[in-house]
């Protein structure tokens, strides 16, 4: 390679670095670099992923919220539901014993003299019982499925008393 060559690949050479640092001072000049007192692109983009990872981070809070609000309310929901179950079950059988002894006082004390004015009394009787206990229990399905849960303020006592964040903070106030 002669020397001329040699010198004209270095001056290209050191003018295409002054070209590149010369373009790199403007187009800094232009978005606020480095030097000119602004942030710089890599200022910009550390924001940016620092405020990204705020937001993942309060959504993975809001969730965790969500969550263990709807494991209280789940929980509360079951206990009810268990409670209602038990005293169902004793007013079955209590209901039981007591139309048994009132239909055995009504066949005993008329058996000898209207048999079947007692049959049809104590047929009829059973009759309006259950349904009375049939129109109670629709009532009291519809009045759960067609009402807000009820223990909704009590299950956030529960979360605010365990330390969680403030409802006003995570959640929308409830209605």
């Amino acid at each position: 390679m002669p020397l001329t060559s040699l010198v004209v690949k270095g001056v290209t050479g050191l003018a295409a670095r002054g070209a590149y640092a010369f373009l790199r001072k403007k187009t800094a000049a232009k978005i606020g670099g480095a030097g000119t007192g602004g942030p710089g692109v890599a200022e910009r983009l550390d924001r940016l992923r620092d405020s990204l990872v705020a937001v993942a981070h309060d959504l993975s809070l809001a969730a965790a919220n969500r969550t263990e609000l709807a494991k209280i309310e789940l929980r509360e929901q079951l206990t009810y539901l268990a409670e209602t179950a038990v005293w169902g079950a004793v007013c079955l059988v209590a209901a039981g014993g007591t139309v048994l002894m009132g239909a055995l006082a009504i066949i005993f004390s008329h058996w000898n003299t209207h048999r079947v004015l007692a049959s049809v009394l104590v047929t009829s009787g059973v009759f309006v019982i259950a349904a009375f206990a049939g129109v109670m229990a629709y009532l009291r399905l519809r009045a759960l499925t067609h009402s807000p849960p009820h223990s909704l303020p009590h299950g956030m006592q529960k979360l605010n008393s365990r330390g969680s964040a403030s409802p006003s903070k995570s959640l929308p106030p409830s209605e």
